[in-house]
């Protein structure tokens, strides 16, 4: 088959978001932080509404407000003027600045921008600016930056960490709320403390209010941030990423500090792996509970395999979301034949071809990035796939070619409980394995002219 698209220079429905949004995730992982975006309204409110439906909690994103004589001369006073109003209504502790694809353009300093408002105004909070144009790269790529831009910024700066037992730093993608309780819990059952960055696991999954915050609870503290540099290690979860998406080798370069570099632990052999990380970091042996689930885990993938095998998934969606997927369905006996994402970067290709190809297949699947569905589209209906397993904006091509998607990463605006989404470790392998089986067989007993009720 040949892949093969044709060249053209707009994009139908892309397979990916912008890199404000990522910036703006990263930012509301943090403790007491509000975004700013550094550009139009419709950038936030876009991004507001993207992240909202997802999410399914109320999310502030305040902008700069550029219009037509802003983008003529120039969009300081704007960016001072949003900062001021931010300050004074919410009274933040961090006011994360991301650019967007308007200020970008017009050549705004906003480095430059922020050093002149900081000396102008020596009461404001924290202020961390971030370079993230929306016509380049994608949410991951501003997520990433954003991390970076947090720690270079503060890390350094604290002389204490607070908290007991040996913290380790963990650098994550973009994984869900309840992926991020499950690290901090095992870490913490290991003796350690798990210092998130960015953590979303209040601030983006809360629970009910007794009366309104203006600013969710939760997040990574600022001097946890500031007190990076004195952790036991730095662990980067997830695809390998350059160096300039790094803080854990930053931090290794400036401090000193180990920086240690995993699969997610998706999938037996993945966890594992995880496992023996914290074992060695910690010098503590995994709990026999956990060791329990994985028990379970290993029975049902013996359960599955008569279902599963063979079966041909496409992929789609994050790059590391993408390349954990693969290792795992590859475990699992299935057949994945199209992997497909909306980053340029050129990390899915390198990280896939470095995996191998899938022990039931002699043929290497198909990879695709800068990837748009319109594209995506023609190639999976050639490859007649028994499964998709990606985002919501894989629907359409789904209900077309009437197959089967289980609905992982963001966005996952159709289905409820998106947050709480756990794929993670013995016991989130577990859950989607379920979800992938159930997923087939209720396509076969739907498919079927008698109407099975024992597969």
């Amino acid at each position: 088959m040949s892949a093969e698209v044709q060249n053209y220079q707009s994009a139908g429905n892309p397979c990916r978001q912008c890199m404000p949004l990522g910036a703006s995730w990263a930012f509301k992982g943090v403790k007491g932080c509000i975004p700013v975006l550094h550009g139009s309204q419709g950038c936030a409110t876009y991004i507001r509404r993207y992240m909202i439906s997802h999410f399914r909690e109320p999310i502030d994103i305040a902008s700069s407000s550029f219009d037509e004589t802003t983008v003529i001369f120039g969009g300081q006073e704007n960016l001072e003027k949003a900062v001021l109003n931010v300050f004074n209504q919410y009274r933040p502790d961090i006011i994360g600045i991301a650019t967007t694809c308007l200020s970008e353009t017009i050549g705004d300093d906003i480095d430059r921008f922020v050093r002149e408002l900081k000396k102008n105004q020596p009461g404001l909070c924290t202020l961390v600016p971030v370079s993230t144009p929306s016509y380049q790269g994608t949410q991951e790529e501003g997520f990433h930056r954003t991390i970076y831009a947090l720690v270079k910024n503060l890390a350094g700066a604290g002389e204490v960490h607070a908290g007991e037992g040996p913290a380790l730093n963990f650098f994550l993608p973009m994984i869900t709320p309840a992926d991020i309780r499950w690290i901090k819990d095992i870490t913490k059952a290991m003796k350690g403390r798990a210092v998130v960055l960015p953590d979303i696991s209040e601030t983006l999954d809360g629970g009910l209010w007794e009366e309104y915050n203006a600013i969710p609870p939760g997040g990574t503290d600022q001097e946890e941030i500031k007190s990076l540099h004195l952790s036991e290690a730095s662990v980067e979860l997830g695809t390998v990423l350059p160096d300039d998406w790094r803080p854990g080798y930053w931090l290794q370069k400036q401090h000193g500090l180990p920086n240690l570099q995993a699969a997610l632990p998706l999938g037996v052999d993945a966890t594992d792996h995880f496992m023996k990380l914290l074992e060695d970091v910690l010098d503590c042996p995994v709990p026999p509970e956990f060791m329990e689930i994985r028990s379970r885990l290993t029975d049902a993938y013996a359960d599955a395999h008569k279902y599963l095998y063979g079966k041909k998934v496409v992929l789609f969606g994050d790059t590391s979301t993408v390349e954990a997927l693969y290792r795992f369905t590859s475990e699992i006996g299935m057949n994945p034949v199209f992997c497909f994402t909306g980053s340029p970067s050129g990390i899915l290709k390198k990280a896939i071809e470095k995996l191998g190809t899938p022990p039931v297949s002699t043929t290497a699947p198909l990879v695709m990035e800068d990837c748009d569905f319109g594209d995506a589209e023609g190639i999976i209906e050639e490859m007649n796939p028994d499964m998709l397993i990606g985002n919501s904006k894989g629907y359409k091509i789904a209900r077309k070619l009437d197959i089967p998607l289980l609905r992982v990463g963001f966005p996952i605006h159709d289905r409820f409980g998106a947050s709480r989404q756990r794929m993670l470790g013995y016991s989130g392998t577990l859950n989607l394995l379920d979800q992938i089986v159930n997923m087939l067989l209720e396509k076969k007993q739907s498919d079927s002219d008698i109407g099975y009720t024992y597969i």
